[in-house]
């Protein structure tokens, strides 16, 4: 079995048909036990780890970044203010992601907060990836490290009950994520 892959960028196209494994191993958004789930260091991590599929949830912000987050808010399990400061319960369902610029939501440190879920878990600060950003790091990082090419599951986190609240309508969230630019 094989996976086609294209890529369009710039009116360039080009065509690379890859092997799935026979059997394949994923790191459910990055490895989030081990590391802060759905960043980069999460992805980077389970490469290493030696995973074949990278698991993420995606939103998208006010601005129309696609980014990976599994959360339609800031959580406040695991992220601090860009102040530092813990965010609380209450407080948490005021930051939602679709009502937030990026440049604004990239601030929030979401990996250097004890988690309580995963006490073990390393602890770094990092933040949210612009999906874009994501795949560019992971296929840099790939290259560089002379690494197999991974496979991508990348979850769409939205319901019609929150359209226009937390998420796109479904057909603007599919528009945005296919039209996501990377190298």
């Amino acid at each position: 079995m094989s996976l086609l892959s294209c890529q369009s960028q710039k009116g360039i196209s080009t065509t690379n048909a890859v092997a799935f494994p026979d059997f394949s191993t994923e790191a459910h958004r990055g490895g989030r036990g081990l590391v802060p789930e759905n960043t980069i260091v999460a992805m980077r991590h389970a490469i290493d780890l030696g995973v074949t599929t990278l698991e993420m949830d995606t939103h998208v912000t006010g601005d129309k970044e696609v980014i990976v987050s599994h959360d339609a808010y800031l959580n406040g399990l695991f992220t601090k203010t860009p102040e530092g400061a813990e965010i609380t319960k209450a407080a948490q369902k005021n930051l939602i992601i679709y009502k937030m610029k990026y440049a604004e939501l990239r601030k929030y440190d979401v990996g250097s907060r004890f988690y309580a879920a995963f006490p073990e878990q390393k602890k770094v600060n990092t933040y949210i990836p612009r999906l874009a950003d994501l795949i560019d790091s992971v296929q840099t990082y790939l290259k560089e490290n002379n690494k197999k090419q991974v496979f991508y599951n990348i979850e769409t986190k939205s319901s019609e009950k929150d359209d226009h609240i937390h998420n796109p309508e479904p057909a603007e969230f599919v528009k945005l994520l296919m039209d996501v630019p990377f190298s």
